[in-house]
Order: structure tokens, then sequence, then C-alpha cells
């Protein structure tokens, strides 16, 4: 009776160290993102006069992101919506960025500029690779904590990636 304990809470923990995991590999693509933002709210600047309120909430936004902790271990409905909150607004300021870029003749034939916004595009995509993965980790970790003896353990389910209300609409970008 041990042993079966031992190995299915051994089993429990090793689904919960796999969506941990899922879950530093979320933040790894989303930092690689925020990285991306210095570098493109600097071109922005120094290619075009442009329109200093959405560079600044650019900024803010990213700026509160990074106040924003997540415990992997723990991964709570409330953590994971504060998180998606402020990437979306982070996506949001990006996006209106982008939209008025759009409309600029000297910043959309900036090769710096092109160039930074392909790096963001394959950020995105890898953004929405990796929370697919952590919520497939985590619906594997729910499904094994709810079955037979795990359900005996008491341990507790953890919280899906969900997607924000519009998320799946990307702004189209013609710098042609």
């Amino acid at each position: 009776m041990l042993i079966f304990y031992i190995l299915t809470n051994n089993a429990a923990v090793s689904q919960a160290e796999e969506v941990a995991k899922k879950w530093a590999q979320v933040e790894n693509v989303y930092q690689r993102r925020a990285d991306l933002i210095p570098k493109l709210v600097q071109t922005v600047q120094a290619a075009a006069n442009f329109e200093r309120e959405i560079l600044e909430k650019l900024s803010k936004a990213q700026g509160r992101l990074q106040a924003i902790r997540v415990d992997a271990d723990k991964l709570s409905g409330e953590d994971l919506a504060q998180f998606q909150k402020g990437q979306a607004e982070l996506s949001a300021s990006l996006n209106q960025l982008l939209l008025l870029a759009q409309k600029n003749p000297e910043l959309s034939a900036n090769q710096a500029f092109r160039d930074l916004l392909v790096q963001i595009e394959g950020s995105e995509n890898r953004i929405s690779v990796e929370r697919k993965r952590f919520n497939e980790a985590v619906s594997d970790y729910n499904a094994y904590i709810k079955r037979f003896p795990a359900s005996l353990l008491g341990f507790d389910e953890k919280a899906y990636f969900k997607m924000e209300a519009g998320a799946d609409q990307s702004p189209q970008i013609n710098l042609q």
C-alpha cells in the first residue's frame, strides 16, 4: 500500500513539474517579446516624430508587467488572470503602435523597423505555441489528479491560460 501511495504521489509530482516547466517556457517567450519592445520604441522614435502617448502607454504596460509574478507551483486562476490582463494591455499598446506605423511611410521603409516586426511576429507565434503546450500539460495534470488513486492525495488543480476576448484577431499590417 505504501509503495502504491509513493508511486502515485511521485507521478503527480512529475506531472506538476511538467506544468511548471511549460509555464517557464511561456514566461520565456513573453520575455523575448518584452525584450524586443524597447528596441522597437527606439527605432520608432529615431525614424519618425511619433505619437508620444502610444509610446508611453507601451512603456507603462511593460513596466506593470514586470511587477507581476506568477508562482509556477500554484498557478492559480487569479494569478494567471492578472498576468493575462497585463499581457493584453501590452499587446493592445503594441498593436496601436504597429497600426500607426503602417501609416508612416518613413518608418515603413526603415529596415531596422521591418526586421523588428519580423522578430515580434516570430515571438507572437512562439507565444501561441507555448501557451498551447502549457494548456496541454495542465490538462494532463488536472486529469491525472482527478483520477483514482491520485484523487485521494489532495493535489490542487492548475489554471489554464485562457484567451482574452479579441485575442484571436491580429492587426493587419501592410508595410509595402
